[in-house]
Parts: structure tokens; sequence; C-alpha cells
């Protein structure tokens, strides 16, 4: 099978990805034909695997720079585990990031702990609010209580999500 290399460049200065509003579309690579991008909400999981020196760490800086091109730190929050620590040292001091790159197992134990329960307090909210997605608990729920009450109302405001 030819390899035909996939730079960057060239998939985030296309007119599928500029044209493109969906905050978490990434680009992955390239066919023969075509450039292949996807939307992560899409995904319930992601699995990226491969020889040694196939590319992964390439994949997933590629995927990490997409959402941080299109993503404010109001709107993406990362939590990054480098076991190696030395992939992805370099986003410790982005607004992005909720704590810093964590290699410590014992610490990676935990803030997989804590995500669970945040996972679960979510699942809650929704479905207190009758809502299937945050998107929609956004739009029909925190936006409206936003709007009347602006960023800090004297009324209870909704659960942050």
């Amino acid at each position: 099978m030819d390899r035909t290399p996939a730079f960057w460049k060239d998939l985030i200065t296309s007119r599928e990805f500029l044209g493109e509003e969906l905050p978490l579309f990434v680009p992955l690579g390239r066919t023969e034909q075509e450039n292949v991008f996807v939307d992560l909400h899409t995904l319930r999981h992601v699995l990226v695997c491969g020889d040694a020196e196939s590319g992964k760490t390439t994949l997933v800086h590629s995927i990490l720079n997409s959402l941080l091109m299109r993503c404010n730190p109001e709107h993406l929050r990362l939590i990054i585990v480098d076991p190696k620590a030395v992939e992805y040292q370099a986003y410790d001091s982005l607004a992005h990031m909720l704590t810093p790159v964590i290699s410590d197992a014992k610490k990676t134990i935990l803030v997989l702990k804590w995500l669970n329960k945040e996972f679960e307090r979510r699942v809650l909210v929704l479905k207190e609010h009758k809502m299937r997605t945050i998107e929609a608990y956004h739009r029909e729920i925190e936006r409206p209580a936003v709007e009347k009450n602006g960023d800090f109302g004297t009324d209870v405001m909704p659960e942050a999500m």
C-alpha cells in the first residue's frame, strides 16, 4: 500500500474544514481522492492504534490543535494524560487545560474517578430537565436564563455543563 502524506496545514486550510462550523470537526487524514474529517461529537469512543512510528501521536496532536483552533476555553476544557511525560507537556500552559498534563498513574486514576462523577452529575441534570443532550440543555435552559438574568443574575442560575 502506497502512503501519501496528509499535511495538517492542507487539511485545515481546505474548503471542507473552513466551511464547517461544527466545533468538534477535526481532520483525520487523506485518501487518494479526498480529505477525511470527522465530527467527534458523533463518536462515543476513539481508539488510535498502529505500529511504532506510524503517526499515532501526530494524529492526536492534529486533533488537539484542530479543537484548540475552533473552541475557546469557555467551550473546551481538556484533561490530558501523558504516561511518557514527554508527548503533551507543551499543552500544559493553555487556558483550555482543566488540570496540568497528568503523567502519574495514581493521579490518572483520581482524575478518571472525578470525571465519572462529573459525567453522572451531568446525566442527572439532563434527566431532571428532560433533556437528551448538553446542546439541548444549553439552548432550552441555560441560554434563556443567562439572557434573562445576565451572567450574574440574582435568580438561581441553571447547572453549568
